[in-house]
C-alpha cells in the first residue's frame, strides 16, 4: 500500500469525491472510505465537514423543539446513509461530490486571482508598508496598526 502522507496529488479528484459520497451513502466508516481512496482519514473528515450542504428542516405542523439530529454527532456528520432521512423533520446535511468539486474549483480560482486594486492604491499601500518597515515594524504590526491596509498578513508576505 502506498504511503498516505507522501501522495503526489494532494488535492482530491472528482472520482475520489464520488467514492466518498458512495461510501457515505452505504454508511461506511471514515476509515473504510479513507482506505478505499488511499487517503488519511483526517482528509476525509476535513473534506466532508468543509463541503457538506445544509438542507432546511421540514416544518410541517410547526417548528420542532430540537431540530438537531443525534446522528449528526458522529464523524461523518452527514445524512447521506440515514434510513429515516425521507420522513425526518430535523436539520439535514448532505455530502454531494459534484457540488463539492465545483466548490473546490471556485475556491481554487478565487485564491489565485491576485490583489484587486489599481496602480494608485498599490503605490499608496507600498509607500505605507515601506515607511513602517524602515521604522523597524514587523509585518504583523503593520497590518494591525493600519486599518487602511485591507489585505491579510499572508498576502503581505
Amino acid at each position: 500500500m502506498e504511503d498516505l502522507h507522501n501522495k503526489k496529488n494532494k488535492h482530491l479528484t472528482l472520482s475520489e469525491r464520488i467514492k466518498i459520497e458512495a461510501g457515505l451513502n452505504e454508511n461506511y466508516s471514515i476509515k473504510k472510505i479513507a482506505r478505499e481512496i488511499n487517503r488519511p482519514p483526517s482528509t476525509i473528515v476535513y473534506e466532508i465537514s468543509n463541503r457538506k450542504i445544509y438542507k432546511e428542516p421540514n416544518y410541517f405542523n410547526g417548528k420542532i423543539k430540537n431540530p438537531d439530529c443525534d446522528k449528526l454527532v458522529k464523524a461523518s456528520s452527514v445524512c447521506n446513509g440515514c434510513n429515516s432521512k425521507i420522513g425526518c423533520r430535523k436539520r439535514k446535511y448532505y455530502y454531494r461530490a459534484n457540488d463539492s468539486q465545483s466548490n473546490y474549483k471556485d475556491i481554487l480560482i478565487s485564491s489565485r486571482e491576485g490583489i484587486d486594486m489599481d496602480c494608485e492604491e498599490f503605490m499608496l499601500l507600498n509607500n505605507t508598508i515601506k515607511e513602517d518597515i524602515e521604522k523597524g515594524h514587523s509585518f504583523y504590526m503593520i497590518v494591525q496598526n493600519n486599518p487602511k491596509i485591507n489585505i491579510g498578513l499572508s498576502t503581505l508576505f
